[in-house]
């Protein structure tokens, strides 16, 4: 005997929130991508401020920090839809791979050629 396996997905209306969120599209998922991004940028800074040796190497470094920091919420906080920026650059870049052009001959049944 053979068992059949059948799977279904479960469709989640939208303004459903299925994990916690600190608030409006930003929980825990978001929370560790952005301090992944802010880890990485505070080690470009300190390489940053060890190699350039200037004065204002602190000024530099703080806002590379913080740039990267506000760039990342603004990319992986999802919007009403539950949508990331990321999740529409990703559906952007499908749907562009996708046929774009539909080659359509014209049948006009009126046509006397036709007959």
């Amino acid at each position: 005997m053979q068992e059949t396996k059948t799977t279904s997905t479960l469709y989640i209306p939208d303004n459903i929130r299925t994990d916690y969120e600190f608030f409006s599209g930003f929980g825990w998922k978001e929370m560790i991508r952005l301090v992944i991004v802010a880890i990485v940028a505070l080690i470009i800074a300190f390489i940053w401020a060890g190699i350039s040796g200037h004065e204002h190497s602190f000024f530099h470094g703080t806002a590379i920090v913080a740039i990267s920091g506000f760039a990342a919420f603004t990319v992986f906080r999802k919007d009403n839809n539950n949508q990331s920026m990321i999740d529409h650059t990703r559906r952007f870049l499908l749907f562009s791979k996708e046929q774009q052009k539909y080659k359509y001959r014209y049948y006009n049944p009126f046509d006397s050629k036709n007959l």
